[in-house]
């Protein structure tokens, strides 16, 4: 026997001990002579790889009975051609591995590049999720192999959320319980600057309030609560950038909050109830809002909370944390005296707006990617501003 049949025997073997994963099996022929093995295709099959990001590995390991790549029996004697999907790639020899992007970082910006000039902070290697199809020619017979390739990290993410749902949520009677039994999970792990995204908390087991809150979001989700990530800066005693949730049952807001940065487990969290769903801050003359956190597509603005008067508007108020992509009216009482910069900024299907007869001051950046804004009306009775044919003068 030839070093070049023993190795391809190998190959074979080592296909046959992975057959789990294959939905239909190529039948191998033994020839007459000891030496000789005959390959025939004969029907088409599909399979699975499994692939894992560089960022995790030495935290996770893709189970061995999982295929990570698959060496096609005929080896060099066939062709062999990527015919559908871009999830993978295939060589002369027939094996078939999963498609991935090398990336090269330089601090906070990444690059599939390399700059000769600099030395990258990380190289980072990520692979193609998708369904991909490889056809196989032998001599004048084809078949093809329906290869999809998974992300093991989510698989593994997804496991330790359904568990601990399964453990802990479904058990609470009400909503607002479940609520805070699943706050209740990022807060358990330290906070961590270095991580900042939902599936890196669950898998280093920290982060910080991007990472939490978008734990946070994607369980309630899970679960079936609405709920978004909020624009959580403004608060009093928030810091820059900071993140944390909103939630809606029964008609009512409800912040969520396990963002606090304490470096042991376990750190605080809360559940709060906010029925108005406006966030604002108060002064001698009244109330400013500066955050609509409800999902309502027509918003009335109040003129008075808890016997408050508003008489402000203030900030990115309806852009919600990206949740007011649906809003599609604003109205806006005669409480109101002054306009912030970028209040009705990024409201994409906004399409008419009136500015009541009290408003004497309007900021910048006020109607900035309003793509739908068609008309800005202005009380008959202000004597600061006017409108006509739909646009804001002073």
């Amino acid at each position: 026997m030839t070093k070049e049949k023993f190795i391809f025997l190998i190959l074979v073997s080592s296909q046959i001990v992975f057959s789990l994963n294959i939905k239909k099996t190529i039948f191998i022929s033994k020839s007459k002579s000891e030496d000789d093995v005959t390959l025939l295709a004969t029907e088409d099959i599909a399979i699975n790889l499994s692939s894992l990001s560089s960022s995790y590995v030495g935290v996770l390991e893709i189970p061995k009975d999982r295929l990570k790549l698959y060496q096609i029996p005929e080896g060099s004697s066939g062709k062999y051609k990527v015919t559908s999907g871009s999830s993978v790639t295939v060589n002369t020899f027939g094996t078939i591995t999963p498609k991935n992007t090398t990336w090269y970082w330089y601090g906070g910006i990444g690059s599939t590049t390399r700059d000769p000039n600099k030395e990258p902070t990380k190289i980072v290697v990520e692979y193609t999720e998708g369904t991909s199809v490889v056809t196989a020619t032998i001599g004048d017979k084809s078949y093809k192999i329906t290869v999809t390739v998974k992300d093991y990290a989510k698989e593994y993410v997804e496991n330790e959320v359904d568990n601990y749902i399964k453990k802990n949520v479904t058990i609470q009677k009400t909503l607002v319980d479940k609520l805070k039994a699943i706050t209740a999970y990022p807060a358990q792990f330290p906070y961590n600057g270095k991580y900042y995204g939902y599936m890196d908390m669950i898998i280093f087991k920290g982060g910080d309030c991007w990472a939490s809150s978008g734990t946070i979001d994607c369980m309630y989700q899970k679960i079936g609560i609405k709920s978004h990530i909020r624009f959580a800066a403004n608060d009093a005693g928030s810091g820059s950038g900071h993140r944390n949730v909103a939630a809606l049952i029964d008609g009512k807001i409800y912040i969520a909050e396990a963002g606090f940065g304490y470096s042991t487990p376990n750190r605080p969290y809360s559940v709060t109830e906010r029925n108005v769903g406006y966030s604002y801050k108060t002064s001698s003359a009244g109330l400013t809002i500066y955050q609509y956190d409800g999902y309502n597509e027509e918003i009335t603005v109040p003129s008075s909370i808890d016997g408050k008067t508003v008489i402000g508007l203030d900030k990115p108020v309806f852009y919600n944390g990206g949740s007011g992509d649906k809003i599609k009216k604003i109205t806006i009482p005669d409480t109101i005296q002054t306009i912030g910069n970028s209040v009705f900024a990024s409201i994409p299907e906004l399409t008419t707006i009136t500015i009541p007869k009290n408003v004497s001051k309007i900021g910048i950046y006020n109607f900035a990617k309003d793509d739908k804004l068609v008309s800005i009306n202005v009380n008959s009775a202000n004597p600061y501003f006017t409108s006509e044919d739909g646009i804001l003068y002073n």
